[in-house]
């Protein structure tokens, strides 16, 4: 599980989301989730993410497992956060559960077109 909360330390606050998912590249299940009162998804997370997903799969890391918990987001992240998902061979399990991201902008098109793609999914969960 990785919490989305900002390091003060860091210059971006959310660096070590990048740094996670680029050096672990032999994981298979990753939850990606809000604390109770830090749980917004916002520009800098989003774009570490987004790189942090772009260097697993450069590393050839497959995930079996994607879930992403309790997480708000105020704007459409869909590019950043599902980009992944049209790049991934082995996926057998997302799960979306107690966020809002799916209701923003183009983000249940994009994750639409992404399902199509996972040969391998086995389950889908939204609660």
């Amino acid at each position: 599980m990785i919490p989305l909360v900002p390091i003060n330390q860091l210059k971006s606050g959310h660096f070590y989301l990048t740094s996670l998912l680029s050096k672990l590249n032999t994981l298979k299940y990753l939850e990606i989730t809000g604390l109770p009162q830090k749980n917004r998804i916002n520009d800098k997370s989003a774009k570490a993410l987004k790189k942090g997903f772009h260097n697993f799969l450069e590393e050839k890391g497959e995930l079996e497992v994607l879930s992403f918990h309790n997480i708000v987001v105020d704007k459409d992240y869909s590019e950043s956060l599902f980009e992944y998902l049209t790049n991934s061979d082995r996926l057998i399990s997302l799960r979306f559960s107690n966020t809002n991201f799916l209701l923003f902008g183009n983000s249940m098109k994009i994750l639409s077109k992404s399902l199509s793609q996972l040969k391998d999914l086995q389950e889908l969960v939204f609660d």
